[in-house]
């Protein structure tokens, strides 16, 4: 009789407490993994119909009960999960005295963020090895998965099964494209990440050297120059006139030369961007425009010219680039008389006569905008009048001397001078 009273309250109980009797938990994951410190909100519902109101409970069988009666938004919540809180809840859902019930077991997965360590220096094609270590407190077999990343490129993607403590090594070979990147490392546990990411330093030889040049380089003109390189660490850079001392009118400064040009200027100039990976050059040569100046005018075959001859005036001029433009006057008047043939450069008279006589003019105008001017007097030969002038006494008493005495000589040259006269 004992025996089937015993068995009776065992089947009374099963039937009274069936598991998954139309109750759901939600997540519905069993064992449901939670990261530590984060929030957890388990939700129970029924789908069973009760002519009186329902009551959900939820209990932790180790710890006592968590929640006696929950209000009707029949959740339970704890926030910021801690290792403690591991282990089975059962909700259980009670109609009249009628009771359902459903379990759900909580792991907490612990880790904390990955640590990744890189030596240093990093320099360019020398292989390294950087490492990513994880320390967690995590339920026995959690997969964890390891994905190292370089920018947006995957390096590595890994498994590993989870302890208190893992590390991944990783070799890498960088360039300097890679300098600035960030060197990835991403830990997920079930549905948890975490990633670290460094910035990669890489330590690479001078490259993409170059001089930026002001313009136009004219002379009298402010100028700057400039040097640029992408090396690492930063290199200095330094300047050199190629075959030339430096000009006193150019200053040399971190990376820049600055001054007001001159036409002493021109020549090829270097800059040198050094690091302790390397160096590498860069040249410019700077070409000075300059002028017009020292502007003159040539007169052929002559600036005296009797009248009816040929004469070819040519003006020129110091200047780069040459003078195109030239633009010639006679003064005062300011106009060129007729018979006068100008071609760029060059004036020409085929026949020239008394009023072609004066000052000619030529104005060099420069591309610049700059001009100079040159000048010329042209005049008619005056024939020469050949006058005969009375002989010298003086010739005369050197002529009689030669045929008399000291004395006599001196005497008679005298007179015969007079007599001349």
């Amino acid at each position: 009789m004992t025996a089937r009273l015993g068995l009776l309250l065992i089947l009374q109980i099963a039937v009274s407490h069936p598991e998954n009797n139309g109750v759901q938990i939600s997540p519905a994951n069993n064992p449901l993994n939670v990261i530590a410190g984060s929030n957890l909100s388990l939700a129970c519902s029924t789908t069973t119909t009760c002519s009186t109101p329902l009551k959900y409970t939820w209990r932790k069988p180790a710890g006592g009960d968590v929640n006696n009666e929950v209000l009707p938004s029949m959740t339970f919540e704890i926030h910021k999960v801690e290792t403690n809180h591991e282990g089975e809840y059962i909700c259980t859902v009670i109609c009249g005295d009628k009771e359902m019930m459903k379990k759900v077991r909580v792991q907490v997965i612990s880790f904390n963020e990955p640590v990744i360590q890189v030596p240093e220096p990093v320099k360019e094609g020398i292989k390294v090895n950087a490492t990513c270590t994880v320390k967690n407190n995590n339920p026995d077999g959690i997969q964890a998965s390891i994905v190292w990343m370089l920018g947006t490129q995957v390096l590595r993607n890994i498994s590993h099964t989870s302890d208190n403590h893992f590390t991944d090594t990783l070799t890498i070979q960088p360039k300097k494209e890679n300098h600035g990147q960030h060197l990835g490392c991403i830990v997920t546990l079930d549905v948890f990440k975490k990633e670290r990411f460094v910035e990669l330093q890489v330590n690479y030889a001078p490259s993409k050297t170059h001089i930026s040049v002001s313009t136009p380089l004219v002379e009298g003109n402010a100028f700057v120059m400039n040097c640029s390189s992408d090396g690492n660490p930063r290199p200095k850079l330094e300047w050199l006139k190629k075959n030339k001392p430096w000009p006193a009118n150019m200053r040399r400064h971190d990376g820049s030369v600055s001054g007001v040009l001159s036409q002493r200027d021109e020549g090829t100039y270097e800059c040198t961007a050094k690091n302790e990976q390397g160096e590498q050059k860069a040249n410019v040569s700077l070409v000075i425009h300059y002028g017009p100046k020292n502007t003159s005018i040539s007169a052929s075959p002559g600036s005296d010219l009797p009248e009816g001859g040929s004469l070819q005036l040519t003006c020129k001029t110091q200047s780069n680039p040459e003078v195109t433009q030239y633009k010639w006057n006679k003064l005062p008047e300011a106009t060129l008389p007729q018979g006068v043939l100008v071609e760029g450069s060059t004036l020409t008279i085929h026949s020239f006569q008394g009023d072609h006589q004066g000052i000619y003019e030529c104005e060099a105008i420069h591309q610049s905008g700059k001009h100079d001017r040159g000048y010329v007097t042209v005049t008619v030969t005056q024939e020469e009048r050949l006058t005969q002038e009375p002989a010298s006494p003086i010739i005369g008493a050197v002529f009689g001397s030669l045929f008399g005495g000291a004395a006599a000589g001196g005497i008679g040259g005298f007179l015969l001078a007079k007599l001349l006269k």
